[in-house]
C-alpha cells in the first residue's frame, strides 16, 4: 500500500475514534447516587404517619433530592420521620426542625419557641439548620424573629457575635398592652427583620424591670415568615394571654407560616463549575436547565419550557399539557350574567378545558380566580379576584378589571401572561408548546374546527411561548369547538363588498356583473338564459336523490323491524325455555360457570353456517346433529333437537346443568347449550370417528376391519362410561336410549357416550323412576317396555345387546334369508342354547379370540339379557368383568394374535354351565381344573338369575 494511502487511513481512524469518545452518551457519566431514577426511588417511603409527604412538595413535582431512608435523599437533603410523638413528625436531617413545607425554593420549617421564665432575666441562644440550608430574605418574602413579653431588649448577632439588629418592648398597662401588642410595634410585642443570607442566627434577650409597669411574665421568642404588607408587622394580628407564654405552643397570627429557609445545591458555586463534574451534577434530566443562586454559593434546578416534573432524577421531566379538548357535561351555561363564556372557559365542571380555563361565576358576576393560578392564600386578600368583563377567544384574551383595593400583579403559571393597571387584557395560549409540536399529538390539539388554524404566540423574551387556535379567514366562530368556525356572509354585511350582484362562498365570496347569475355547480357567473334549464336540471337530480334516499329508508326501517322482532322472538324463546333458570345454576356454582355457556343463536348460526345441509353429521330419534367450528376455532358437534314438551323444559335445565359438571373421558363433554330458538340447541365436543354403528353396520363394499382387541376396549369403556353416571356422579343418570349409534369414536377409536336426549337422573338412593316409555327398537328393555319402570339395568339390558352386536356384526334389529324381521338379543339366545355358536360370531372375532374369552363373553351377554332386571348385573360389575377378559388376554400374551386356520370355537358339547355361591361362570373342560386369578375373581362376583 502507498504511504499517502496508510497516512489517509490512519488519520480516518483517529478522527473516528475522537468523533466516539466525544459523542459517548451523557448517561455513562451518571451516578445513579446522584442520579436516580423514578424506578430505583419507588422503594423509598411515601408516608409519615397519617401524612402523604408528597403532600408538603407545595406547587412543585420535587420531591427529590429529598427522602427518607438510604438511597432515598442527595447528600445534605435527608428527612427524618419521627414516631416519638403522635402523630409522628417530618423533621430535617439534624431531627430538631419540624418540616411544614417543601418546594422548588424554600422549606418552611417551624421554629422551636423559647420560652424565659419570670425568673430568668438574661436568655441567649442560637439556631440554623447548616448547609444546605440559609435563613434567607428575597423580595417580598421577609423572615422576622419575633419577641412578646414587658420590658424585653432583644439582640439579634451574626456568626461572629455582632449586632445585626435590635428590638424593646415596653408595657405601661394591662389594658393598653392587649390594645397595641396586635400591631407588635413595640408594646408587648416587637420583630426584628432578618437581611442577607445567614446560616445561623444568635440571639439574645434581656429583661428591663425598671421599664415594666406590670408584673414580671413569661418571655415568648419565635420566628416566622410574611409577605408583603405583613412585613412590618401592621397586619400581624397576634393573640396574647399569659396562657400562651406558659405553654410551649405557637402564638397565631395571620400570615404566620413558620420560618422560610431557602435551599440550593452547593456541591458547586455555579452553574458552570458544575457542568465540568457531571458525575455528581444535580440536573440529571436531558430535558432540565440550571440556574445559579447569583450570590456563588450553590444552583438550582428546573424543567425546561414546555416541561414538568422532577429534574432532579433521570426521567423526571416529561412534556406537560393540562389542556383536555373533550367536554364532559353537554348542557354546559353559555352565560354568566351578561358576559359570553365560550369553551375552553367555563365555571362548571366538566364544561372547561382545563384548570387553567376555569372561572366562577358570582352573583351575575364572572371571575378570574386566583387560587387555581397560585395555590396559596398568603397571595389573596379578601377582594383578590380578577372580573372578567370579556371573553375574546379568537383574540386570545381575557378583558379583566383589577381588584380596585390594591395593584396586584397575577403570577405567571404555565400558560398566563398579565399586563397590570385599572383594566388590563390577559393573554392566554393553549399550552406552551409550538404549533409544529402540538399538531403532532391529535388527542389533545385544540384547533378541532375544520376551518381553523394552529398559530404560535411569540414573546419578545422567550421566543415562542405557547400556540392558540384562530378561524382562518372568511370564518369567525370558536375554533376550540367542532364546527366552531363558521362562514362570514361577506354579502350581508352593511358595507357592499361588491358593486353589482354579490355571492357568498365558503370562506369567500364573488361579485357576479349584471345579467350574470352564479352557478352552483361550476362554481362561477354564467348567463341568466341558462337559469332555467339549470334549475330543471338541478330539481331532477334533487327528485331522483329524493326518492332514492326515501327508499333506502324504507329498507333500512324494514331490516331494522325485523331484526327487532327476531330479538324478540329470541327472548321469548329464551324466557320460555328458562333461560334465567340456567343462568341462576351456572352463576351459583362455579365449577358449572368454568365448563358451561349459554351460546346466543347469533354464534351457533355462524359456526354451521346457517345450519347448512353439508354440515349435517347425522339424524337421531331426539334430532339433527350439525358439525360447527366456534370463534375460538373449536369444532363441536351441535345436536338440534325435535319438538319437546313445555312441562320436560325445566327437566332439560336441570338436565344441562347435570350433565355440565360430568367430567370422563368416556363420556362427550357438553360445552353449553342455546336457549334462544324454540326447542333448545345443545353444543358438545366433536368426534372424528363417527359411531360404534356404522363401524358395525356399513355399507358391506365399504366395511371396514374392526379387530376383536379393539371391539373388547371399547366395550368396557363404554360400561365405565355407563358405570360413572349411574354410581359416580351427584345423581343417578339412566341413559334411556343406549345404542351403538350413541357410541361415538374418536381419532383413536376411544369410546365417547353421546346422546343424553332422553336421559333422566334420579336421587342416588332412588333405585328406579315411572316414566314412559322411551328408546329404540331393539334395545328396549322388555321389563321396561311393559312395566314402564326405568332403572339402572334398562341401561344394562341395552348394553347386553351392543355386546351381541359387537360380537355378531348383526343388526339389532335384522332381517334373516326369508325377509322376515329377526329381534337380535332373542336370536343370540336361542342360538346359544341350541349350540350354534360357529354361526354366531362375525369372521375377525372368531379368527382373534379364544374359547375361554367367548365362554366369558357369552356368559356376560346372557346375565345382560335376563328379563328380570333384578336378575341383571350392575354396570359397575359388567365393566370389572370386561376389564378382567382384557387383563386375562394381555397377561397371556393373546393382544394381537389370531386362531390358526380351521381353529374353531367350542361348542355347547364342549362347555359345562355351572353355579357357585350364587355365581354363575362359563367354564372351559380343558380348563376347569385349573385355579386362577381370573377364576377366582369370576367367582367372588354374585350376579342372581
Amino acid at each position: 500500500m502507498e504511504p499517502r494511502k496508510i497516512v489517509m487511513l490512519v488519520t480516518v481512524m483517529v478522527l473516528v475514534k475522537l468523533a466516539a469518545a466525544t459523542a459517548a452518551p451523557r448517561k455513562n457519566l451518571l451516578n445513579s447516587k446522584f442520579h436516580p431514577s423514578a424506578a430505583s426511588l419507588s422503594h423509598c417511603p411515601t408516608t409519615c404517619g397519617d401524612m402523604n409527604i408528597s403532600d408538603i412538595f407545595y406547587r412543585s413535582h420535587v420531591i427529590y433530592p429529598f427522602g427518607i431512608g438510604s438511597g432515598c435523599f442527595r447528600p445534605g437533603f435527608e428527612l427524618i420521620c419521627s414516631h416519638s410523638t403522635y402523630p409522628p413528625k417530618l423533621f430535617l436531617g439534624d431531627g430538631t426542625t419540624e418540616v411544614a413545607v417543601i418546594n422548588t425554593q424554600y422549606v418552611t420549617v417551624n421554629f422551636s419557641i423559647h420560652i424565659m421564665q419570670r425568673t430568668v432575666n438574661s436568655y441567649n441562644g442560637s439556631w440554623g439548620p447548616g448547609q444546605p440550608f440559609t435563613v434567607d430574605t428575597e423580595g417580598s418574602i421577609q423572615n422576622r424573629f419575633v419577641v412578646i413579653g414587658c420590658g424585653v431588649d432583644a439582640y439579634l448577632l451574626d456568626q461572629n457575635k455582632r449586632e445585626i439588629g435590635f428590638c424593646s418592648t415596653f408595657c405601661e398597662s394591662e389594658k393598653e398592652t392587649r390594645m397595641h401588642i396586635g400591631k407588635c410595634r413595640g408594646i408587648g410585642c416587637c420583630s426584628i427583620p432578618i437581611d442577607g443570607q445567614l446560616n445561623r442566627i444568635f440571639f439574645k434577650i434581656n429583661r428591663d424591670k425598671e421599664r415594666s409597669k406590670l408584673p414580671l411574665e413569661n418571655v415568648k421568642a419565635f420566628m416566622h415568615s410574611s409577605y408583603d404588607g405583613y412585613s412590618n408587622g401592621n397586619y400581624a394580628d397576634y393573640t396574647y394571654n399569659q396562657k400562651d407564654l406558659e405553654s410551649s405552643d405557637t402564638v397565631q397570627g395571620v400570615g404566620y407560616m413558620g420560618v422560610l429557609l431557602k435551599w440550593d445545591i452547593n456541591d458547586h458555586p455555579t452553574c458552570e463549575k458544575a457542568r465540568e463534574n457531571e458525575t455528581i451534577y444535580a440536573c440529571a434530566n436531558e430535558h432540565s436547565e440550571c440556574t445559579s443562586n447569583g450570590m456563588g454559593t450553590g444552583y438550582t434546578c428546573s424543567c425546561s419550557h414546555s416541561h414538568n416534573g422532577n429534574p432532579y432524577i433521570l426521567d423526571g421531566c416529561k412534556y406537560f399539557n393540562n389542556y383536555n379538548r373533550n367536554r364532559h357535561e353537554t348542557n354546559c351555561p353559555a352565560k354568566c350574567g351578561n358576559v359570553s363564556v365560550p369553551f375552553p372557559f367555563g365555571f362548571t365542571k366538566g364544561c372547561y378545558g382545563g384548570e387553567n380555563f376555569r372561572l366562577d361565576c358570582m352573583n351575575g358576576q364572572l371571575f378570574a380566580l386566583l387560587h387555581h393560578l397560585v395555590k396559596s392564600e398568603s397571595f389573596l386578600s379578601a377582594n383578590g379576584n380578577y372580573q372578567v368583563m370579556d371573553v375574546l377567544v379568537d383574540e386570545g384574551l381575557l378583558s379583566v378589571e383589577m381588584p380596585r383595593d390594591k395593584s396586584y400583579t397575577l403570577p405567571t403559571d404555565d400558560y398566563t401572561y398579565v399586563s397590570t393597571g385599572e383594566w388590563a387584557n390577559i393573554s392566554w395560549v393553549i399550552s406552551n408548546i409550538a404549533c409544529q409540536v402540538a399538531v403532532q399529538d391529535r388527542t389533545n390539539y385544540a384547533c378541532v374546527s375544520a376551518n381553523s388554524a394552529c398559530m404560535d404566540v411569540n414573546d419578545t423574551k422567550w421566543g415562542t411561548v405557547g400556540y392558540r387556535c384562530k378561524c382562518n379567514p372568511g370564518y369567525q366562530g370558536n375554533p376550540y369547538v367542532v364546527h366552531g368556525c363558521t362562514d362570514v356572509d361577506e354579502c350581508s354585511m352593511q358595507s357592499p363588498v361588491c358593486e353589482e350582484i354579490c355571492i357568498n362562498t365558503p370562506g369567500s365570496f364573488l361579485c357576479c356583473p349584471p345579467g350574470m347569475n352564479f352557478n352552483l355547480v361550476k362554481m362561477m357567473c354564467v348567463n341568466k338564459g341558462r337559469r332555467s334549464l339549470l334549475l330543471g336540471i338541478t330539481i331532477g337530480i334533487s327528485c331522483g336523490i329524493g326518492i332514492l334516499l326515501f327508499a333506502v329508508c324504507i329498507i333500512i326501517l324494514n331490516r331494522k323491524w325485523k331484526k327487532d322482532e327476531q330479538k324478540r322472538t329470541r327472548r321469548m324463546h329464551f324466557r320460555k325455555n328458562q333461560g334465567l333458570l340456567l343462568q341462576q345454576l351456572i352463576s351459583s356454582d362455579e365449577n358449572i360457570a368454568d365448563k358451561t355457556k349459554i351460546f346466543s343463536l347469533d354464534e351457533l348460526e355462524a359456526a354451521t353456517n346457517n345450519f347448512d345441509q353439508a354440515r349435517i353429521l347425522g339424524h337421531g330419534g331426539h334430532g339433527t346433529v350439525y358439525k360447527g367450528i366456534l370463534l375460538d376455532q373449536r369444532v363441536v358437534a351441535i345436536k338440534r333437537a325435535k319438538l319437546v314438551n313445555a312441562s320436560e323444559i325445566k327437566q332439560f335445565i336441570n338436565e344441562v346443568a347435570l350433565l355440565s359438571q360430568i367430567i370422563h373421558r368416556n363420556v362427550v363433554k357438553l360445552f353449553g347449550c342455546c336457549l334462544e330458538t324454540e326447542v333448545p340447541l345443545l353444543v358438545y365436543e366433536f368426534i372424528s370417528n363417527g359411531t360404534l354403528y356404522d363401524k358395525l353396520h356399513d355399507n358391506p363394499d365399504k366395511i371396514c376391519s374392526l379387530r376383536w382387541e379393539d371391539r373388547l376396549r371399547i366395550a368396557a369403556e363404554a360400561a365405565g362410561a355407563l358405570a360413572y353416571l349411574h354410581s359416580a356422579a351427584s345423581l343417578s343418570i339412566f341413559h334411556r336410549d343406549l345404542k351403538s349409534s350413541n357410541i361415538l369414536l374418536d381419532e383413536n377409536y376411544t369410546a365417547k357416550l353421546s346422546d343424553f336426549g332422553a336421559s333422566r337422573s334420579i336421587p342416588m338412593d332412588q333405585k328406579q323412576v315411572v316414566t314412559a316409555v322411551q328408546g329404540t327398537f331393539g334395545y328396549f328393555d322388555p321389563e321396561y317396555y311393559h312395566t314402564g319402570h326405568l332403572s339402572e339395568k334398562s341401561d344394562v339390558y341395552s348394553f347386553g345387546v351392543i355386546i351381541v352386536e359387537l360380537l355378531t356384526r348383526k343388526k339389532p334389529i335384522f332381517t334373516n334369508s326369508f325377509g322376515e324381521p329377526i329381534n337380535l338379543s332373542n336370536w343370540f339366545l336361542q342360538a346359544l342354547k341350541g349350540g350354534s355358536f360357529a354361526e354366531l360370531l362375525d369372521n375377525e372375532v372368531l379368527e382373534e379370540s379364544t374359547s375361554e374369552e367367548m365362554n366369558a363373553m357369552f356368559n356376560l351377554v346372557e346375565m345382560c339379557l335376563k328379563m328380570r332386571g333384578e336378575e341383571r348385573p350392575t354396570m359397575k360389575e359388567v365393566e370389572m368383568r370386561l376389564q378382567f377378559i382384557r387383563t386375562s388376554r394381555e397377561g397371556h400374551g393373546r393382544s394381537g394374535q389370531t386362531r390358526e386356520e380351521g381353529k374353531q370355537p367350542h361348542l355347547a358339547a364342549d362347555l359345562i354351565y355351572t353355579c357357585l355361591d350364587n355365581s354363575v361362570n362359563w367354564v372351559n373342560q380343558d380348563t376347569a381344573n385349573q385355579e386362577s386369578l381370573g377364576k377366582q375373581f369370576m367367582l367372588s362376583m354374585d350376579f342372581p338369575r
